[in-house]
Order: structure tokens, then C-alpha cells, then sequence
């Protein structure tokens, strides 16, 4: 019955038009795709045809394409056509739609068991995970138009610049806010100071999130690099702005967790670790779709596992990792989040203050072309640099009207505390002896407080059973 449905709607031109490409022919009679092929050739040789005349002169033109086909064959076709000639009710047409979308998804589900039963090494239950999100998508797509609304509030963000601001004063000047949507690299050499970066920008976004998101719109930071306990440290860290050895006395005095909520917005929980070794892109979709999450942190996606093929086809690397990238800013876009990755420069980009675009680990050009902006932390090798670090950026689709593109902005590290300084009249927590006047690259963000700052004589080295105790109560 669905095969004269098909038909008899995709007769008019208008409908052909609009659904014949979501017709997975597998799911259907031969017939039925031999006409609707024809249905296409005919509308393509007659273009002013707003409907196929199912009479003598299809019937006629129908022999001339067909010219081997036998009597007994072409009588049967006479009797799909007076079929096909009458018009289905609009109660059967207005499920037509998910109907091709059902025989189209049992096509596709019955080849990836096809391909299990056959031993073919295939996560079976991630491919139909994704069969069904795709599905879910198709259905949306097809029922409502996601048009874009034409108004004022085009322009309200870009006329009061709102959105999430850095804590890095040096990119706020360079960078409009971020908003959901937007997705960004964070790129340096190993052992630079990425995971510090990007825990000491978080901890200040988080202030924000309530305001420009709502409630219960998490930082999502997920981590398949190291233990992630590891970063939950760095993040409380770089919201005191204090070394360990400070963070513990706060414990000791029971005062840690009520300022450390204070200090991310007023509710603990605001930014969340999920280690994800081993994870598939389906299991981090998934996350994200639960938590609905404000901001999300690929540590990092080059680790992630993929099903499948890839959107692109690729089978080099560069052209995987661009799917896998792209993958990523389509999931932020789909959950109105603001994406950060971060990513290795290559070996090329070593000891360089401002690495150049094509520097990114296995990447020319495929990372690149994914995201709306590229920041690069660079590092000179000399020893009077080792706490110097190099604020650059290579792609800026986010640039500010009359304003650089990159700030080149040289910065101080300071590793205990979790936070990065320029070149000013205050001094960093760990380096305070060794940096001569540094102070907080923000202008809406203070320093920490210099009492009980660390410095390199006045605190012993916080033990690694302090740690512990201080991580396991997170």
C-alpha cells in the first residue's frame, strides 16, 4: 500500500521536488522504483508539467522508454498507473513522510545487523544509536523548517557585545563574547600550561553562566588525557588563585567549599569533570544532551573513538581529524553551547612565541577549518622564558570591529596557582621572586589575595596525602 501512496503523491511535480531524495529504493518494489524513476525523467523532459497524466500519453511515452519490456509486464504496470491516477486522503498524506523515513531507517538497520551477523567488527549498538539521533534529526528537519527568524534581535548580542567574557583582558580587546554556538582551539606545546589556561578561564566564565544561560547549565570539561582528579585541581586552584599548600589550610579551617562556590557563581557544581577514556562520540554526545551543558571542554578530541565512517569520507588523518572537529562544533551548535578544544602543536612550532596556523598537531588545515577561533599559547625554550608565555591568535572569526586580529600579548605563568599575569605592578603567588611586576591580565578580575601568598621559601611542599584529602571531598 505505501508504493501506490508514494506514487500517487510524488505524481506532482511540487511533492516529487520535495520528498523523492528521502526514498531509499531498497525499501521498495522494483516497480515502484522503475516509475518514480520515470516520473523524474518525464518532469525533466517536460518541464512545465505540474502532473503526471496517467492516461494514453504516459502510457505512451511510458513504451517508448521501455522498449524490451513484455506484454505480459507492461499490463501489469497498466494496472499500478489506474492506481496510481487517484488521490490519497490527507490523513495518508501527512504520515507519507514518516513512513519513508521508517522504510529508510529499516533498510539501514537491517544491513548493520547484516554486517554483526557477518563478523565484521562493528559496535552494533552505537551505529543504531546513531541510526535513531539521525532519524530524530530527519524527522525534525522535515516536518518543521528551521528558518531563522529576521528581526532586532539579530543585532542585540553584537549591539551590547553580550555573551561570556575571558578572564584574559588581552583577548576581551581582541574578541567579541562568547556565545552559544561559537567554538574555539586552545593550541600549545606539551607541558605549556593548556590544562592551567583553560581551568583559569572557566573559573572566571563560570561567575557568568547564571546570568547569560540560566540555571542548571553546567561547564562540561571532558577529559581523556590524565586522571582527571589531576584537573578538578587545577580548576579549584585557578579559582582561588592560590597554590595547593593555601587550598589546604582553607580545608583544615572548613571554609574551602563555601568560598570555592562563591567564587564559580554560587553553586558547586557549575563545572564538572567527566573522564571519558575510551569513550565513542556517542557516549559524549549523550552526556551532552542530559547535562545540557553552558560550556563544553574537549580534553581533547583527537582521543575520542569514532564509529563508522567519517562525515567526509577521509581516510587520511588530517581529513578525520577535520570530521571529527567539525563533528564537535555541529554538536555544540545543535545544544546551544560554546565549544573549546585544545589541541597539540606540532614538533615544527617548538620554541616558538607565535606559532603559525598550520601548526597544529596532524593538521594543515582540517582542525582549522572547524573552529571560529584558534588561540596559541607559545613558549620559548631559552631559560630566562620558562615562565613567559606567548598569548596569540591565529583565527579570529570572532574579532572585534577596528581591533587586531591577534593580541600578541606576552604573559607570565604562575604554575602553583593555577593563573597567568602580564607585565605589570603586582606579583604573581609562586614566581613573586623571580618575575619582577607582574599583575592579572582581566579587567574584571582581581588578583588573588598576597596574604598567605605563596613564595618560594615561606610554604612547605602540601604533601601528597593533603591532595588526596583535599580531592576526595570535590
Amino acid at each position: 500500500m505505501l508504493d501506490i501512496t508514494l506514487l500517487q503523491v510524488l505524481k506532482h511535480k511540487k511533492e516529487f521536488q520535495r520528498l523523492h531524495k528521502i526514498v531509499n529504493q531498497r525499501a521498495f518494489d522494483l516497480r515502484t522504483t522503475t516509475v518514480l524513476g520515470d516520473f523524474g525523467r518525464y518532469f525533466d523532459a517536460f518541464p512545465d508539467c505540474q502532473t503526471v497524466p496517467l492516461g494514453a500519453e504516459f502510457d505512451t511515452w511510458f513504451v517508448l522508454q521501455h522498449r524490451n519490456l513484455k506484454d505480459e509486464d507492461m499490463a501489469v504496470y497498466r494496472q499500478v498507473f489506474k492506481q496510481v491516477a487517484g488521490e490519497p486522503s490527507d490523513e495518508v498524506k501527512g504520515v507519507l513522510v514518516s513512513q519513508l523515513l521508517d522504510a529508510d531507517i529499516a533498510v539501514q538497520a537491517a544491513d548493520i545487523a547484516d554486517r554483526w551477523s557477518r563478523g565484521e567488527e562493528i559496535n552494533i549498538s552505537g551505529m543504531m544509536r546513531k541510526l535513531m539521533d539521525d532519524y530524530d534529526l530527519e524527522v525534525k528537519r522535515k516536518i518543521n523548517i528551521p528558518f531563522v527568524e529576521i528581526g532586532d534581535n539579530l543585532f542585540k548580542d553584537a549591539v551590547n557585545n553580550t555573551g561570556i567574557s575571558w578572564r584574559q583582558s588581552a583577548l576581551n580587546l581582541t574578541m567579541r563574547r562568547l556565545r552559544p554556538g561559537d567554538f574555539g582551539i586552545l593550541a600549545a606545546r606539551p607541558d605549556a600550561g593548556k590544562t592551567s589556561f583553560v581551568a583559569s578561564e572557566i573559573t572566571h566564565m563560570a561567575k557568568e553562566i547564571k546570568e547569560y544561560f540560566g540555571e542548571n547549565r553546567p561547564i562540561i570539561w571532558f577529559n581523556n588525557e590524565g586522571p582527571g582528579d589531576r584537573i578538578m585541581e587545577r580548576i579549584i586552584q585557578a579559582a582561588f588563585g592560590l597554590p595547593a599548600s593555601q587550598l589546604v589550610k582553607k580545608q583544615k579551617a572548613g571554609t574551602i567549599w563555601t568560598e570555592y562556590a562563591e567564587l564559580v557563581g554560587g553553586w558547586m557544581q557549575q563545572i564538572r569533570v567527566v573522564d571519558i577514556h575510551g569513550y565513542k562520540a556517542w557516549q559524549v554526545e549523550e552526556i551532552v544532551k542530559q547535562q545540557q551543558p553552558s560550556i563544553v571542554v574537549f580534553d581533547m578530541i583527537d582521543n575520542i573513538r569514532f564509529d563508522g565512517e567519517v562525515a567526509n569520507g577521509g581516510q587520511r588523518t588530517d581529513q578525520l581529524l577535520e570530521a571529527m572537529y567539525q563533528w564537535a562544533r555541529i554538536l555544540c551548535t545543535q545544544h546551544k553551547c560554546i565549544g573549546i578544544a585544545t589541541s597539540q602543536i606540532s614538533a615544527e612550532g617548538d620554541g616558538l612565541a607565535y606559532p603559525t596556523l598550520g601548526m597544529l598537531k596532524d593538521s594543515k588545515t582540517g582542525k582549522q577549518g572547524a573552529a571560529d577561533f584558534i588561540i596559541t599559547l607559545g613558549k620559548k625554550n631559552e631559560e630566562a622564558y620558562e615562565a613567559i608565555r606567548f598569548l596569540g591568535l591565529t583565527k579570529n572569526k570572532l574579532r572585534l570591529e577596528g581591533r587586531k586580529q591577534s593580541p600578541a600579548a606576552e604573559i607570565v605563568f604562575d604554575a602553583a596557582a593555577g593563573r597567568f599575569y602580564q607585565s605589570g605592578k603586582e606579583q604573581s603567588c609562586q614566581t613573586a621572586s623571580s618575575i619582577p611586576d607582574a599583575k592579572p591580565v582581566t579587567g574584571t578580575d582581581d588578583a588573588p589575595s598576597r596574604e598567605g601568598a605563596a613564595s618560594p621559601t615561606a610554604e612547605p611542599t602540601v604533601s601528597a596525602e593533603e591532595l588526596d584529602s583535599l580531592l576526595s571531598t570535590v
